[in-house]
């Protein structure tokens, strides 16, 4: 009985998950508002993820930016542990399809604190989903 209760409790989890993930709630790529496209770049930095970034590119920033050259920098940061281990928004603008944000990120290399420095990010709105304007984030 133990067992079979167990076993239930896993297919329920199994199933629950599955649905979560059809319905997006597990997307790990969320692009809805400029803080979550950013949290989204953020996140793809640190697992070396350049395809998400490059996604997550304006068409204008796409224009200017060859995939390769996201990829190279991306190894680069790799290979030198680069990292950015926190980040906290100072302010938002947000008029119409185009938004600001004012953020202090602090970066990494090596696991050794690296610098603070505060960025201003503009987004577009390009369909449903905030993109960056830019790719100007220093480390």
């Amino acid at each position: 009985m133990k067992r079979l209760l167990v076993a239930s409790s896993l297919i329920i989890l199994i199933l629950a998950t599955s649905a979560a993930g059809c319905t997006g709630l597990l997307d790990t790529k969320k692009t809805n508002t400029p803080e979550a496209t950013l949290k989204t770049y953020i996140s793809a930095f640190n697992r070396g993820d350049s395809d998400t970034i490059y996604d997550l590119l304006s068409s204008q920033a796409k224009s200017t930016s060859r995939k390769s050259d996201i990829k190279d920098i991306m190894e680069l940061a790799s290979e030198f542990q680069m990292q950015y281990d926190n980040y906290k928004i100072l302010s938002k603008d947000v008029v119409g399809d185009t938004a600001t944000l004012k953020v202090e990120i602090s970066s990494s290399m090596g696991g050794k604190h690296l610098t603070t420095s505060v960025e201003t990010m503009r987004f577009v709105k390009e369909g449903n989903e905030w993109k960056i304007q830019g790719t100007y984030m220093q480390l």
